[in-house]
Order: structure tokens, then sequence, then C-alpha cells
């Protein structure tokens, strides 16, 4: 089991628009609407000194590939799905479900805990799922994010009353702040 990290302090050595925007999405929406001229301005009057982070989502592309394959055993045949690029989406088969497309302005995310942690220690050369996953800084091989948001960290998008994957196809199931 590997963890890829996508987030990292934002610094005047690795400071790129793009990624301190991705990781930033408050700053993103500031600068849509003209508050602030750029995500540096941010990053220069606040940003560093209140410790902002850039988010690196390229880090997962080769993880995110394996992981797939992984998965895709798991679905079950009677769902409906589209495969798109790494992703498996099951909302086009529920109608109103979910916010898509893209991120909303503000994205959920909450940060694993020590017993999170400790399951995914556990069952390290299993399947975990996380219900309800939200946004994650860290990406685990082993755990199927799934979400009704496609974030940049959703493996699965589907709705968790009608759970998309065969019995028995996981070792845990964690839900945080769901």
């Amino acid at each position: 089991m590997a963890m890829h990290v996508l987030e990292e302090p934002a610094t005047d050595a690795n400071f790129d628009e793009r990624l301190y925007l991705d990781a930033n999405p408050d700053v993103a929406s500031a600068v849509a609407e003209g508050r602030l001229s750029s995500g540096r301005e941010h990053f220069d009057l606040f940003g560093r000194g209140e410790g902002r982070r850039i988010r690196i989502s390229s880090r997962i592309r080769e993880p995110r590939k394996r992981k797939m394959e992984a998965i895709r055993p798991l679905l079950r045949r009677d769902l409906p799905y589209v495969d798109d690029e790494g992703f498996f989406d099951f909302l086009p088969a529920c109608p109103g479900v979910g916010s898509r497309p893209g991120v909303p302005p503000v994205a959920s995310s909450n940060s694993y805990d020590a017993g999170i942690f400790s399951i995914i220690d556990r069952f390290g050369s299993g399947m975990i799922l996380d219900c309800g996953a939200g946004r994650r800084p860290l990406y685990f091989d082993n755990v199927v994010n799934l979400d009704l948001v496609r974030y940049d960290t959703t493996d699965v998008a589907a709705a968790a009353e009608d759970l998309p994957f065969r019995d028995g196809s996981f070792d845990a199931v964690i839900s945080n702040s769901v």
C-alpha cells in the first residue's frame, strides 16, 4: 500500500498559479470574481502568512491507472456506468443525484484521524472503501474514494444508497464526517 501526498506548503520557490488556485478554491473564486488579480497576489498578501498550500494532482496519474484496474473486477455488472479515463461514473443512471460536473466552490475535505489511519494500515494488502470521501489531500493505492462529486481524488462517483460494488469487495469501509 502506497500513499501519495497531493498537497504541500506553497513557497516562493514552488509557487505555481494553477496549483495554488487548485488547492485554494476560495482564492480561485475571488480571482474569478475580480476581487483579486491573481493567486500570486493573494499569496503575497495573505497566503504565505496563512500557510496556504499548492495541490499537485498529477502525482496520482499512474497510481490511479493501477487502482482503476484493481477496482474494475469489483464493480457490479447490473448497473450502467461511464468509464471516463480512470474514473467510474455511476451517476448518469441516477438523475438529480450529485453535483456534476466539476468541483463545487468549496470542496469537501476532512482529514483522516488516527483511527482511520490504523484501519488503512491494518488492511494494507486489502481494499478499503471510503464512502463519502470528499477531496483528499492524500491518495492511497488501496482506498477506493467514492463520492457524489468528481473531485481529483474521486475514483467512483455513485450514491451510497446503491453501492456499485459486488458483495464482499472490501475488507473495511470508512466514512468520515458524512
